[in-house]
């Protein structure tokens, strides 16, 4: 009952900080913690070989989502925003733990990453409200000039990509390998499968939502360009919208 109530009551925050009622996420958060026995069999036990793999992780917190939107909606909230409550709940707490106990390197690492690619939404979507508002003040801050400058990289980048066949040639290729390290490593399929299933449950969210995915997209490319600085290239634009950084 006490784990109920903690959900509940975090539930309820996150509804106010999105701009929504507490009550809607204090019953949105506690109905997804009251159904997450039922969630958890997703998959199969926690004993099976695949039970922790990124598909079923994902299916499990949609399954999360789903939940907690209905919820909120049936108690005169709204469906995204309980949706939200309800995904994040179970991927921060009850994936977590089930991770956390199971001790195994190649699936706690998986977990994190999973984890990591979860966060990294919001602070993509951050990242770009920042460099937006950098314009204003980039003639008398640093920090402001190379925010704005890490934009103008992208569209360097980009230029360079579409006029420029010997550079479109390496990124092809460039692009080409990190494709195949993605498939042959299950830690970082995890992380942007993380990022995707919050980037679909916020899209149920309308223009809002898709506003947000943009905003997600453009920050993880700001990323690359501040990590790659004058060597960034459009393929490290694209690992970067995808939430991902390839060595």
């Amino acid at each position: 009952m006490a784990k109920w109530a903690a959900h509940a009551l975090v539930g309820g925050v996150m509804s106010v900080l999105q701009g929504g009622k507490f009550g809607h996420g204090f019953v949105s958060a506690g109905l997804t913690q009251a159904l997450s026995g039922g969630i958890s069999k997703i998959g199969g036990s926690p004993q099976s070989s695949g039970y922790f793999s990124a598909g079923n992780r994902a299916l499990r917190i949609f399954a999360a989502a789903i939940f907690g939107g209905t919820a909120s909606k049936i108690s005169g909230g709204k469906f995204a925003n309980g949706a939200v409550t309800g995904a994040f709940s179970r991927a921060l707490n009850d994936e977590a733990h089930s991770f956390a106990q199971k001790r195994d390197t190649g699936w706690w690492a998986e977990t994190k990453a999973f984890v990591k690619g979860v966060i990294s939404y919001p602070k993509d979507v951050f990242r770009t409200a920042v460099t937006g508002g950098s314009v204003a003040c980039e003639g008398s801050s640093t920090a402001c000039a190379q925010s704005v400058e890490n934009s103008r990289r992208i569209g360097r980048a980009l230029y360079d990509y579409n006029n420029d066949p010997e550079v479109a040639k390496q990124v092809d290729l460039a692009n080409k390998l990190a494709t195949q390290q993605v498939m042959n490593d299950p830690v970082i399929q995890s992380q942007i499968a993380g990022r995707a299933t919050v980037a679909t449950i916020v899209g149920t969210g309308g223009v809002v939502g898709m506003g947000l995915n943009v905003m997600a997209i453009t920050g993880g490319a700001l990323r690359a360009s501040e990590a790659g600085g004058t060597f960034v290239d459009a393929s490290k634009l694209v690992q970067g919208a995808l939430g991902v950084d390839l060595e």
